[in-house]
């Protein structure tokens, strides 16, 4: 059985000439892990570089280990981005996984390494039933050491990005619903939710049916005006199905900008607030 891995990394370095040897070479050594799996059938890579200039993009194959090691070291400074999606078990070599190779060396260093390293690691597998997660490992400005997973905390305003969610984000079925709900207004504010998705559904159930039901996957949250047409017509539904829908703390991962951060929403079933949390970033 093959599975299908969707990961984001950011390595921040800040004094190279300061971190051990081993350190840099399994960090340098993450493009060639990557360029490893280029064979399989899902596979794509995108690598980004800021030395303090402001990002590059490049591919992990315009920078082989030894390249990349090189860059580290010169520059002493600089932030490393890669987004990869691979196919396991097509890996050819010994040089161990994207991602999990670098955590499993950070797990057992000396704590001194992070003064001057910061590793953020998004994860999601496609057997996964749940939206992937993020494991961190830095120091807090306190001295305070990370190593695991990323906690969550809440914020006032949600940020401009492509925010992906699986398994699905809200659920409409007409087994939940209470006694008394208008099946056409339940039509109506479904089919306005339904098109806030990027890929809408061209065909979906009538909620005159008792057994009429919809997912609504992959909503666009990416700009504030988007965001306030989810929100709206999710209230909308609220009060159509007489809060009789199903939205579990959805959670979605950053698709598309060069951060490691994940996003969950709550909302209460009363009252039709919403709240917002973050993965919390290490410093």
């Amino acid at each position: 059985m093959s599975v299908v891995y969707d990961i984001t990394e950011k390595i921040t370095i800040r004094k190279a000439s300061e971190l051990p040897a081993e350190i840099i070479d399994i960090i340098a050594g993450e493009t060639d892990r990557v360029r490893a799996y280029r064979k399989g059938r899902y596979y794509y890579d995108k690598l980004m570089i800021d030395t303090g200039k402001g990002w590059t993009e490049h591919t992990c194959r315009e920078f082989p280990a030894r390249k990349l090691r090189k860059m580290i070291v010169d520059s002493g400074d600089l932030t490393i981005f890669i987004s990869c999606e691979y196919t396991w078990p097509s890996y050819i070599g010994d040089k161990g996984d994207p991602g999990f190779e670098i955590c499993r060396c950070l797990d057992t260093c000396d704590d001194s390494v992070f003064v001057n390293l910061t590793f953020e690691f998004f994860n999601i597998a496609d057997c996964s039933d749940d939206c992937g997660a993020v494991v961190q490992y830095g120091m807090k400005e306190d001295g305070t050491v990370l190593r695991g997973s990323s906690e969550y905390e809440e914020i006032s305003e949600i940020p401009d990005a492509m925010w992906l969610n699986e398994p699905f984000t809200v659920l409409v079925s007409s087994v939940s619903f209470p006694e008394g709900r208008d099946p056409d207004a339940v039509n109506a504010a479904v089919r306005r939710l339904n098109a806030t998705q990027y890929h809408p559904w061209e065909n979906m159930d009538d909620f005159h049916d008792k057994d009429g039901e919809v997912f609504i996957n992959q909503p666009k949250l990416e700009t504030p005006e988007q965001r306030a047409e989810f929100f709206a017509a999710l209230e909308e539904v609220r009060i159509a199905t007489k809060g009789g829908l199903i939205f579990d703390k959805p959670e979605f991962y950053d698709g598309n900008t060069p951060n490691v951060r994940m996003l969950m929403l709550d909302m209460d079933k009363d009252t039709g607030a919403v709240r917002y949390y973050m993965t919390r970033p290490v410093d």
